[in-house]
């Protein structure tokens, strides 16, 4: 019930002063719906739903907008997590979702209005630009950005939409994962796999948008940037992915060293693009996948063999050349660090019951009859 309520207070605080907060709010309440049963998710969306209403009566077209985003995303996430479907799937779902959220909220007003979409918002632009003219500042920028801003906005919004699916789902997962819940399975961020079929699909939109240009289609430019929008995040994405996986491949356990994370973190802020095409590369060479499945290979070998208890680790790569032996293992018993005596002592302890006496008296023995072979023949001479 206590979780419940926070993430329908979660909700509210999201909806009416903090829109990023409605990601985890959502998470959380999809959580419930599927750890707990229907009831609490009940009880949280009816909190959550009446709280948006009560804060933004004064707006009915974003209160509909946020409402209906946090429900209809709750429902999908509790549906999803329990009927384990793919997360791909629910983060497109929920991605939708928001898509539609925020086109209804920011260009439905300028339609009803018999404007064109983002008309308000291009207002907005405008009050700025009279601000900063006020102020003496340059609006050199501002002014670009208010002509291109019909036309990047739909990407903008796509991109944005990405975000929010995939976030939304990563922390459902995260929180059933905490919970100890029972969910599908999900595969590490460093196995993020593009579609096959964008292979295909992206030279076909390059056609189509270089078709409309030379047509002089007149959105051919709001079209082009929709597609950057929409496949833009993507292959950033992977990329991402692609960057993490070569620097993490030879650590223990594919940490992340943090000289990794911070060149990725300048890398994401400077040079998305880097990124964006690193991914590109990525779909159409499939490098990293053929890596992984070489590292895969490879870790299987050495768990057969240590499972086997064999010192011979062997490994066939697919490449024609069959079975090749990759390592040989050193055996337990060869070890030191499996002996039973110190690191440093020369001879092992003898068996109970045995000690180094006998030995040292042979020695001495020895030496005694050496002693009087000597002096033996040291009195022959004299005598002679």
């Amino acid at each position: 019930m206590l979780l419940a309520l926070a993430a329908s207070v979660l909700s509210v605080l999201g909806g009416a002063f903090m829109p990023p907060l409605l990601i985890p709010a959502a998470a959380a309440i999809g959580f419930i719906g599927n750890a707990y049963g229907t009831l609490y998710c009940g009880i949280a969306l009816a909190v959550s739903l009446g709280g948006i209403a009560a804060l933004l009566s004064s707006n009915v077209l974003t209160m509909l907008c946020i409402a209906g985003f946090v429900l209809l995303s709750s429902v999908t996430l509790g549906i999803g997590l329990r009927k384990r479907l793919p997360y791909r799937l629910l983060a497109v779902l929920v991605a939708f979702f928001a898509l539609a959220a925020l086109y209804l909220d920011t260009a439905l007003p300028s339609l009803l209005a018999g404007k064109e979409p983002f008309a308000g918002i291009a207002e907005l632009f405008y009050q700025l630009e009279d601000a900063y003219k006020q102020a003496g500042l340059d609006i050199s920028s501002l002014q670009l950005s208010t002509e291109a801003l019909p036309e990047v906005f739909y990407g903008v919004l796509i991109a944005l939409a990405e975000g929010v699916g995939f976030l939304t789902v990563v922390l459902a997962k995260w929180f059933s994962t905490k919970a100890k819940i029972d969910v599908r399975p999900m595969a590490p961020f460093i196995r993020w796999q593009l579609p096959s079929s964008l292979r295909i699909g992206m030279p076909m939109t390059a056609a189509a948008i270089i078709l409309m240009f030379i047509l002089n289609y007149g959105g051919a430019e709001t079209v082009m940037n929709t597609a950057f929008g929409l496949f833009m995040p993507l292959f950033a994405a992977t990329g991402t992915a692609s960057f993490i996986y070569i620097f993490s491949r030879n650590r223990p356990n594919q940490s992340v060293s943090p000289f990794a994370v911070v060149l990725m973190i300048f890398v994401i802020c400077f040079s998305p693009f880097l990124l964006a095409g690193f991914g590109l590369v990525e779909l159409y060479t499939g490098f990293r996948l053929k890596m992984m499945r070489v590292d895969d290979k490879i870790r299987a070998a050495f768990e057969k063999a240590e499972r086997e208890g064999s010192s011979v680790v062997s490994v066939d790569l697919d490449d024609g050349q069959g079975p090749r032996i990759i390592a040989v293992r050193k055996k337990r018993e060869d070890d030191p660090a499996n002996d039973d005596f110190a690191f440093g002592d020369p001879n092992p302890p003898k068996a109970s019951g045995s000690s180094d006496k006998p030995d040292n008296d042979n020695t001495s023995e020895h030496c005694d009859s050496e002693k009087e072979d000597s002096s033996d023949s040291d009195s022959g001479e004299k005598k002679q």
